[in-house]
């Protein structure tokens, strides 16, 4: 038992560290700890054998390292789409306020595009 507590609170403490977030690692935690508790339930209650082998326990920890593992991903996934979105969004506002400098009438480009940015702040 001392070696499960010990088990969970590095996967805790190492979750927290890499996500910077205890609420999530918790959430991990108590996903991990329902599914094995509805495993229980299954296996007692549905199925009717009264013994809940040791191996089924041993599977919170296959549960809890997948469980971590996608959050991992997810949250990489997160942070690269967040960071591609943020580009393109900088990237098309650069586009808007870029005018050709080269045209014949970019006095009136300049005006027509300075009236535009002022109308998207005005209310």
């Amino acid at each position: 038992m001392l070696l499960v507590l010990i088990a969970t609170a590095l996967i805790v403490g190492i979750t927290v560290l890499y996500l910077r977030s205890v609420s999530i690692a918790l959430v991990i935690i108590i996903g991990a700890a329902l599914s094995i508790g509805v495993s229980y339930f299954i296996y007692r209650v549905i199925y009717r054998i009264p013994i809940f082998p040791f191996m089924n326990l041993m599977s919170a920890f296959i549960l809890i390292g997948i469980g971590c593992d996608d959050i991992f991903l997810f949250f990489d996934t997160w942070d690269q789409e967040k960071a591609e979105w943020l580009k393109k969004y900088q990237d098309r506002q650069q586009t808007e306020v870029n005018i050709p400098l080269n045209e014949i009438n970019n006095e009136k480009q300049i005006k027509k595009k300075k009236i535009n940015n002022l109308q998207i702040f005005l209310p």
